[in-house]
């Protein structure tokens, strides 16, 4: 993995299969995790939170899946580092 990370912590909201990610450096790229999170299942959707003002990366963002499946696996891990 790539300088990226720090480690993650999972929530989910079950009706649309999106992921919570915390711990994101601060030139993380959506393509970035797109491309990590891939490895779980389909991702439909990523958001990286960034500051309104200064347009920096807040350190955490969303990943949304096509399934729930997607969600159990990165749940049962609960950390990636």
């Amino acid at each position: 993995m790539g300088t990226w990370v720090r480690g993650y912590l999972f929530l989910m909201d079950k009706k649309s299969f999106r992921v919570f990610i915390r711990g994101l450096v601060g030139d993380t790229s959506g393509l970035e995790l797109k491309n990590f999170f891939s490895t779980f299942g389909e991702v439909v959707g990523v958001r990286i939170v960034c500051d309104g003002k200064t347009g920096l990366n807040k350190g955490y963002g969303f990943v949304t899946f096509t399934a729930m499946q997607a969600c159990d696996d990165l749940l049962k891990k609960g950390t990636v580092d």
